[in-house]
């Protein structure tokens, strides 16, 4: 069953702003939840408030930075070399390519399946829900400590367990150590302020 998500949510909390990026979420209730409908209310909340998943994907956008060609990005668990591209969403092959718009596509369609980690279910602030998302979308999986963490609901150890996913081959990599700085930063913030800091690093200021 195919639901226009956008419209349910709507109707769910009619206060809520309309979200200015367009989701591709009408399977999100129906599709990847198995929720009936009537159950969506928090789920409308978590990702289609603009406020906090629009947000969310700028910020990602900033973190992976945008690239039209493949590129080599570690490899799998069988040893086969991985290859993304666009915003860091996984390439067919070593000679894709892909437009902007469609990378943006993507990335929002991977986001939003990623709001519905079970790790990320025990937290009752959905902003920063949205800030591990980030964190889930780089990483691939919570660590045993990260993970902890987050179940005990403790932002502090949540920010120091960040703090140790730094390395890429064994080193610590400065895109990396400047990414879980900025997670750790917008953890602590309300909305509010988070929404001032994405924009002072879309301007370039920080």
């Amino acid at each position: 069953m195919r639901t226009i998500f956008t419209i349910v949510c709507l109707l769910i909390t009619p206060n809520l702003p309309a979200p200015t990026i367009a989701y591709q979420s009408n399977e999100i209730c129906a599709g990847v939840t198995d929720e009936p409908i009537e159950q969506c209310a928090e789920i409308c909340e978590t990702v289609c408030t603009s406020r906090h998943f629009d947000l969310l994907v700028p910020f990602v956008m900033l973190s992976e930075g945008f690239e039209a060609t493949a590129y080599p990005d570690g490899y799998t668990s069988k040893g086969k070399r991985r290859y993304s591209y666009g915003y860091g969403t996984k390439a067919p092959h070593s000679n894709a390519t892909i437009t902007q718009p469609k990378a943006a596509e993507l990335l929002v369609q991977h986001l939003e399946r990623l709001c519905f980690h079970e790790t990320l279910t025990v937290l009752d602030d959905h902003w920063q829900r949205m800030v591990l998302v980030s964190s889930l979308y780089n990483l691939g999986s919570f660590g045993p400590n990260l993970q902890k963490s987050i179940r005990a609901n403790d932002t502090y150890l949540m920010q120091q367990s960040l703090q140790l996913y730094v390395n890429f081959n064994g080193e610590p990599l400065a895109g990396l150590v400047t990414r879980r700085a900025r997670e750790c930063r917008l953890l602590a913030m309300t909305t509010e302020q988070a929404e001032n800091y994405i924009k002072t690093l879309e301007d370039g200021q920080n």
